[in-house]
């Protein structure tokens, strides 16, 4: 895996994130290349089947009130209540659609799922990757990892 990280963050912190949100089935070696970029859009990411991911990140600032990330074009919404928080659960969804396309378009899962598309719009393999990266989440408050990335 190549990481390119244009960002202020340390790299390694970054890694271990990567490692901790990885889905089974997927391994470092099967991932081209992952980049973090600095955004003023706010979060975002994209994954391509050349197994290629893009995280774009804002600049770190601290917790206020939860974010609610998700949520706008039928895609689940997920509460966050920190900046790692966060950035696990974009980087969770992201490489979930990288098990996707390795598993195939209509992989096993997607049938389990049918009845968490409570009346979303969004195609089934993001409504996937939105309970992954929810429970990627809440795995990371039961535990006591703390990946302080600043």
């Amino acid at each position: 895996m190549k990481l390119i990280n244009s960002t202020s963050y340390c790299s390694e912190k970054l890694k271990e994130i990567i490692k901790w949100c990885m889905p089974d089935g997927v391994f470092l070696k099967d991932i081209r290349k992952i980049d973090f970029g600095n955004t003023k859009l706010g979060w975002h990411g994209r994954a391509w089947g050349s197994m290629r991911v893009h995280i774009g990140v804002p600049r770190y600032g601290k917790y206020i009130k939860p974010y609610n990330t998700g949520g706008r074009k039928g895609y689940l919404s997920v509460e966050t209540y920190s900046w790692e928080e966060g950035l696990i659960e974009l980087i969770a969804h992201e490489l979930r659609h990288l098990y996707q396309w390795k598993k195939g378009k209509y992989y096993h899962g997607i049938k389990k799922i049918r009845k968490y598309n409570m009346g979303t719009r969004a195609k089934l393999s993001e409504v996937d990757a939105s309970l992954y990266a929810k429970r990627k989440v809440r795995e990371y408050r039961k535990s006591n990892i703390k990946f302080c990335v600043i």
